[in-house]
């Protein structure tokens, strides 16, 4: 599950864009986020395949995991509010200010839950980037 949550950050922010101290940081946030007694460390490879092609429907641990992630790196308050400027700081390293522009506008939208927000916006993001807006 934290391979999952690693490789659609670093296609979301950009591989040449994470330094190993970012990387160093993602691996402890998820590991302590996966340490949490309601989340379960353990997701087999062609689970994580599936969510990245979008073929199973919402993992509640996996939105559990990325929200921890995401509250660690700045990216949302635990009531769900989404911390924009940080996240566009985030995608500049490796975007055009249009490019952030248009994610941001696009997908950075509130849910029902915070878990769901993180989740669907990290998608979204993933998804609209691999499409090259």
């Amino acid at each position: 599950m934290i391979r999952c949550i690693f490789i659609f950050t670093v296609l979301l922010i950009g591989a040449q864009a994470i330094t190993d101290s970012l990387k160093e940081k993602l691996k402890k946030w998820g590991d302590e986020c996966a340490a949490q007694p309601q989340i379960v460390s353990e997701e087999s490879e062609e689970s994580c395949n599936k969510k990245r092609k979008h073929e199973t429907d919402e993992d509640v641990l996996l939105s559990e995991v990325t929200f921890c992630i995401w509250k660690k790196a700045g990216f949302i308050s635990e009531s769900g509010d989404l911390f924009i400027e940080v996240i566009k700081t985030a995608l500049r390293q490796s975007n055009s200010d249009e490019e952030v522009e248009k994610l941001v506008n696009k997908c950075a939208v509130k849910k029902a839950t915070p878990q769901r927000t993180a989740m669907a916006v990290m998608m979204c993001m993933f998804e609209n980037r691999r499409q090259n807006l």
